[in-house]
């Protein structure tokens, strides 16, 4: 009963994302078809080239430049801790897992190569929520994020989360280190833009 709930809630998520996508990303609701769609004079590959990823690997974003990085500061291996943005070192807590949750392989868990936690955004957050890293549940919809392609770069997404309908995005756009990533509504700025 629990897992047809929550195939009934994901489709729900589905069709609620396809009007929150930004102009810049692909519908979710297309993007769970793994057709293609046109933008204007574009045309979007919906399936994610580069993902799923089972073996660890950096994230990086278009803004910040910097790599997705666990905070030391708050405990590597903690739930709870919070999620941020670091120059690249190539270092163990900037190395991200991702696999894929649905068939079409456009929903997908960040689990961190440091502490074996996902990345999570809160069910009930509001733009402006901070987002950490907790214990990997599938059937919690905070813990599984929407890959959108972004039109204008390869292997670059914006990451919606399932939960909320809202996108990773980088506090302030700020490029430097320890900038924290929080969850805010999609409009396709870079700094929203993250490259597997």
């Amino acid at each position: 009963m629990k897992i047809r709930r929550l195939g009934f809630a994901l489709a729900a998520v589905i069709a609620t994302a396809a009007a929150l996508a930004p102009a810049g990303a692909a519908s979710a609701a297309s993007a769970a078809s793994g057709r293609q769609v046109s933008r204007g004079a574009a045309s979007v590959a919906l399936r994610p080239s580069g993902l799923p990823r089972s073996a660890p690997g950096e994230i990086r974003n278009r803004q910040n430049r910097g790599c997705v990085d666990v905070v030391s500061e708050e405990g590597f291996l903690k739930p709870g801790t919070h999620i941020q943005m670091y120059h690249c070192t190539g270092a163990i807590e900037q190395q991200w897992i991702v696999p894929p949750i649905d068939a079409s392989d456009t929903i997908f868990e960040l689990i961190s190569e440091r502490s074996g936690l996902c990345v999570t955004g809160n069910f009930n957050a509001s733009p402006g929520t901070l987002v950490t890293q907790q214990l990997c549940s599938t059937s919690f919809l905070g813990d599984l994020w929407r890959m959108l392609p972004v039109s204008t770069a390869t292997s670059t997404y914006f990451m919606q989360n399932a939960a909320t309908g809202l996108c990773a995005d980088i506090v302030n756009g700020s490029t430097a280190d320890h900038a924290r990533i929080e969850e805010m509504p999609c409009n396709g700025d870079k700094s929203q833009q993250f490259v597997f």
